[in-house]
């Protein structure tokens, strides 16, 4: 294959569109927390769910918080198995 003849992009894989759903579930807990608001359980659930899709195991998780309406959130690390 030349140069000129590159593969069209593939997809992303889902592990990394998971981590990004991951992502968003534990910012929006972190911002209802903040607010003294119960968390809906369907967030719950599917963090749950999310949380048993395999990945690769070598891959750290670690979610940090880019919200300013939490400060004091702004790194937190969760270990997912």
């Amino acid at each position: 294959m030349s140069e000129l003849e590159k593969p069209p992009i593939g997809l992303v894989p889902k592990w990394v569109c998971d981590e990004a759903r991951r992502v968003e579930i534990l910012e929006a807990m972190m911002r209802y927390a903040y607010s003294h608001k119960n968390i809906p359980p369907e967030w719950i659930e599917e963090l749950v769910q999310l949380s048993k899709i395999d990945r690769p195991s070598d891959i750290p998780v670690t979610v940090k918080s880019n919200s300013e309406t939490v400060p004091q959130c702004q790194h937190l690390t969760v270990k997912i198995k």
